[in-house]
C-alpha cells in the first residue's frame, strides 16, 4: 500500500526530485525513533521511482528524424496496429545519437513486427502525463535483418503461428484463433466484438493463467520422459513461459500469470507452503516497482482484481457452499460457476466504470463458454504442434476446432440478444476504492458508511438545477439534468466518440456542427461560416455561434470563446465550468487523466455544483 500511495501522490502533484530526496532523508531520520516513519520513507522512493519513470521530454525542433528501436510490444487492432517501441538511437545527418526511451507507435502494417528491429522517420509528441508514453508519429522506413537474438526467435515463432492459424481458418474465425492464442480483442471486428462484449465473455481472448497452464502442461508433458532432475524441468518450463510471454507482446495478464506459476511452482520445489493472496501481492509489487504506470492500465486493473477475486472469495462459497454437496457431480458444476462469479464480483466495478455495462448473464455464459474455449485453446497448440509433422492431422482438428467456434459464437450471440442481458450503468471511479473495502471485515463497515454519504453528496448535486460546460481544443460538451448538446467546428467522430465516453455520454440529444456524423436522439443543428451568427436556443439555454461561441443561461453570459481559434489551440485541457445561471465557477483539468485525477474532478464538480445553492 505505501508503494500505492507514492505512485498515487507523485501523479497527483508531481513533486520535484530534491523535494522528494529531502522527504526520504527526514523519514529515515524519523525512522530511529518510530517505525512508523518507514512506511513514509518507502512512499517517498516510490514517488522517486515513479518519477524516474516519467516520459522523457526529447525537443526535436519541429524536424522529422530517423529512429531506430526493438519492438517489444504489438496489439493489433481491426483497422491498425499498436507498437511498444525502446528506442535505442537516432540518425542525425548521417550520425548515431544515442536515446534511450520507450515509445507508442501506430501502424496499419499487418504483418508482425514483435522482436524485429526497425526505423521509423517521424517526430515524437512528448507526454507530460506520468501514467501516458510518449507517442512516436512517422512511417516505418526500414526493417533490419539482424535483430537481437531474442527478439529474433520471438519474430520467428509468432510469425509461424500467424502463419499456421491464417492457413487454417478462414476469415472471423482465424480472428478468434489468434485472440485466443496471442490474446487481444482488438483483432476482433466491431460486431462480434460487441456480442462477446454484451454475452460477458470478451476475456477468454485475454492471455492469462488458462493459457499459461495449458503451456506448462504441454512443457510438463514433452520433458515427462526426458531424464533430468525435477529442478532443471522447472527451470525449462519457466523459460518456455518467459518465452510465451514474449510472443504475447509481455501483455500485463500473462506477465502476472507467468511470474505466479513461477512463484507457485518455486514453492513446491521447495517444500514450502505459500498464501495465495501474499503471491499475488508479491507480483503486483514487482509490477508496481519496474513499471509504475501498471497502476493505470486497464488490462492490468482487470487482470489483478479477477485473481484477487478468485483468492479471496471462492475459498469463502467453497467451504460453506461447495464442500457441503453430497453429490460429487453437483460439486463439480458449481466450481466454475463459484470460480467465475468470484472474478466477476470483483471486475464488476471496473467493468461499470471503463466500459458503462455489466454483463447480467455472465455466470451462464461463462459456465458453458469457458469450457468450450479451454478446449479451442487445447486443440489450438496441439494443431500448432503437430502442423511440424502432419499437415492431414492438422487439417481434420481445424475442422472440428472450426465447428467449435461456430458452437461458440452461436451460444455467445444467443445470449448477448437476450432481453437485459447488459445493463447501462455510470459511476464515479470515488466508489471503487470503497467498493473493494467492502470484503475485508476490518474495513467493512467503515466502506459502508462512506458510500452512503458519498451516494448522499452525489445524489444532492444531480439535484441541482445546473449546467456544465467542458470544452476542449476541438468541441463543447453542455449537459443540464435535462438534455446533452456537443458543439464542435471539426467533425472528428474519433476524437468526439472518445470524449463523450470519457465523460459518461452514451447519447447526444443535440448535436451543433458542420455536418451530420454522431447519432443524436433529438435533432441535429448545422452552422455556416463562422462570418454570420447563429442563434440555437435549447429551453434555458440560448447558444451563439460566430466568431465566438457564447453560451447564455437564463438570460446570463456564462461563456464565451473564440471558436474560430479552437483547431489551432496548443493546451489539450479540459475547461469545466459550472453554473446555475446566477453564479458561475470554473477550473481546468487534464484531458487524459487518470483514474485518480477523475476522482478529483468528480469531486469538484459535485462540490461546486451543491456550492451554487448557496
Amino acid at each position: 500500500m505505501s508503494i500505492v500511495a507514492g505512485i498515487v501522490v507523485q501523479n497527483l502533484f508531481d513533486f520535484h526530485i530534491v523535494i522528494i530526496l529531502c522527504i526520504c532523508t527526514l523519514s529515515l531520520a524519523l525512522f530511529l525513533y518510530k517505525k512508523i516513519f518507514l512506511y513514509v520513507a518507502i512512499i517517498a522512493l516510490s514517488m522517486m521511482n515513479t518519477l524516474l519513470h516519467k516520459p522523457i521530454q526529447f525537443d526535436h525542433g519541429g524536424r522529422a528524424m530517423v529512429f531506430v528501436g526493438n519492438v517489444i510490444g504489438e496489439d493489433q487492432r481491426a483497422n491498425y496496429t499498436k507498437l511498444k517501441i525502446n528506442i535505442e538511437h537516432i540518425l542525425v545527418n548521417d550520425k548515431v545519437v544515442g536515446l534511450a526511451m520507450p515509445v507508442e507507435f501506430y501502424t496499419r502494417e499487418t504483418e508482425t513486427l514483435l522482436g524485429q528491429r526497425i526505423c521509423i522517420n517521424g517526430v515524437v509528441r512528448g507526454s507530460k502525463r506520468p501514467h501516458k508514453p510518449n507517442i512516436l508519429v512517422g512511417n516505418i522506413i526500414d526493417v533490419e535483418e539482424k535483430p537481437m537474438f531474442l527478439g529474433s526467435i520471438i519474430y520467428a515463432i509468432r510469425h509461424y503461428i500467424i502463419g499456421v492459424l491464417r492457413n487454417m481458418f478462414g476469415t472471423g474465425q482465424r480472428e478468434l484463433a489468434l485472440g485466443l492464442i496471442l490474446g487481444g480483442s482488438g483483432r476482433i471486428k466491431g460486431d462480434f466484438r460487441d456480442i462477446l462484449s454484451r454475452a460477458g465473455i470478451l476475456h477468454i481472448l485475454a492471455v492469462s493463467g488458462l493459457h499459461v497452464g495449458f503451456v506448462c502442461v504441454f512443457a510438463g508433458v514433452l520433458l515427462f520422459f526426458v531424464p533430468i532432475s525435477t529442478r532443471l524441468k522447472f527451470i525449462i518450463i519457466m523459460l518456455i513461459l518467459g518465452l510465451y510471454a514474449g510472443i504475447t507482446g509481455f501483455r500485463p495478464s500473462v506477465c502476472r500469470a507467468t511470474i505466479m506459476a513461477f512463484l507457485f511452482g518455486l514453492g513446491l520445489i521447495l517444500q514450502r507452503n505459500v498464501d495465495r493472496v501474499h503471491i499475488a501481492n508479491i507480483v503486483a509489487l514487482v509490477f508496481l516497482i519496474f513499471e509504475p504506470s501498471l497502476l493505470f492500465d486497464v488490462g492490468a486493473q482487470l487482470s489483478f482484481a479477477a485473481v484477487y477475486g478468485i483468492f479471496v472469495i471462492y475459498p469463502v462459497l467453497k467451504n460453506k457452499i461447495i464442500d457441503r454437496m453430497l453429490i460429487k457431480t453437483h460439486r463439480m458444476i458449481l466450481m466454475p460457476i463459484a470460480v467465475s462469479f468470484s472474478a466477476q464480483v470483483f471486475v464488476a466495478p471496473l467493468l461499470i466504470y471503463y466500459f458503462h455495462r455489466l454483463p447480467t448473464l455472465a455466470l451462464v455464459t461463462n459456465f458453458l463458454i469457458v469450457p468450450l474455449a479451454s478446449v479451442c485453446i487445447f486443440l489450438l497448440f496441439f494443431i500448432l504442434l503437430a502442423s511440424t509433422f502432419s499437415l492431414f492431422c492438422v487439417h481434420c482438428l481445424a475442422f472440428f476446432v472450426s465447428c467449435l467456434f461456430a458452437l461458440l459464437t452461436s451460444i455467445a450471440r444467443f445470449f448477448a440478444d437476450l432481453p437485459f442481458s447488459t445493463l447501462a450503468l455510470s459511476i464515479s471511479p470515488v466508489f471503487l476504492p470503497f467498493c473493494y473495502l467492502l470484503f475485508p471485515h476490518k474495513t467493512r463497515r467503515w466502506a459502508i458508511y462512506c458510500i452512503i454519504c458519498m451516494a448522499f453528496f452525489f445524489s444532492i448535486a444531480g439535484f441541482t438545477d445546473c449546467m456544465v460546460i467542458r470544452a476542449a481544443p476541438f468541441g463543447a460538451l453542455v449537459t443540464t439534468n435535462q438534455s446533452s448538446v456537443f458543439v464542435t467546428i471539426k467533425c472528428s467522430s474519433v476524437n468526439t466518440a472518445r470524449f463523450l465516453s470519457q465523460h459518461n455520454i452514451t447519447d447526444l440529444d443535440y448535436l451543433i456542427a458542420p455536418r451530420f456524423y454522431y447519432p443524436v436522439k433529438e435533432r441535429f443543428f448545422k452552422y455556416g461560416d463562422v462570418l454570420h451568427i447563429q442563434r440555437i436556443t435549447l429551453g434555458q439555454m440560448l447558444i451563439r455561434i460566430g466568431q465566438n461561441l457564447e453560451i447564455e443561461y437564463r438570460d446570463r453570459q456564462v461563456y464565451s470563446q473564440n471558436y474560430g481559434d479552437g483547431s489551432k489551440a496548443t493546451t489539450q485541457d479540459v475547461q469545466y465550468v459550472i453554473t446555475d445561471g446566477d453564479k458561475a465557477f470554473s477550473f481546468s483539468a487534464p484531458s487524459d487523466c487518470s483514474i485518480l485525477e477523475r476522482m478529483i474532478i468528480d469531486l469538484k464538480t459535485a462540490a461546486l455544483k451543491i456550492a451554487t445553492l448557496f
